[in-house]
C-alpha cells in the first residue's frame, strides 16, 4: 500500500541529525531492507518536493514500517518516540501528523486503547460524510 513520502523524510531527518551519524547501510541492516531502498526513497522525495514527477519505486507502508523499526533498534524506542512527537507537534498537515502518531501508538499502546482510538476515528469519519 502506497504511503506518504513525508513520513520517510521525517525518519530520514531523525537518522541524519542523530549524534551517532547513522549510515544508510547501518539503517538498512537494522531495518532488514535493501540498502538501495533508502537512496531511492530520498530521490523520490526530492523529485516530489521539487514539483516533478515521482521517480523510482513508490513509498509503501511496509517500507516505512521496516525503516521505523530499524531506527528504533538503533537509537532506542524512547528517543525515537520523543523525536516523532516533536515533529508531529510542529506538523501542519493533519494526515501526516495522524500517521506519525498512529505509528507511535501501534508500538506500545494497549489494544483496548487502540480499539478506542480506531472507533473514535471511524465515528468522526462517519459523522463527517453522513452530513
Amino acid at each position: 500500500m502506497k504511503a506518504n513520502i513525508a513520513i520517510f523524510e521525517y525518519l530520514d531527518l531523525i537518522r541524519s541529525t542523530h549524534p551517532r551519524r547513522i549510515t544508510d547501510v547501518e539503517w538498512a541492516i537494522a531495518s532488514n531492507i535493501r540498502r538501495p531502498t533508502i537512496p531511492e526513497l530520498r530521490g523520490r522525495a526530492l523529485s516530489i518536493r521539487k514539483g516533478g514527477k515521482p521517480v523510482g519505486r513508490p513509498c509503501t507502508v511496509e517500507k516505512l514500517t521496516l525503516l521505523f523499526t530499524g531506527l528504533q533498534k538503533i537509537i532506542g524506542g524512547d528517543q525515537l518516540r520523543k523525536k516523532i512527537l516533536e515533529i508531529a507537534d510542529g506538523e501542519k498537515n493533519l494526515t501526516t501528523r495522524m500517521i506519525l502518531l498512529a505509528m507511535l501508538a501501534s508500538e506500545r499502546v494497549d489494544p483496548e486503547t487502540i480499539q478506542h482510538l480506531e472507533q473514535t476515528l471511524r465515528l468522526a469519519i462517519k459523522n463527517t460524510f453522513d452530513k
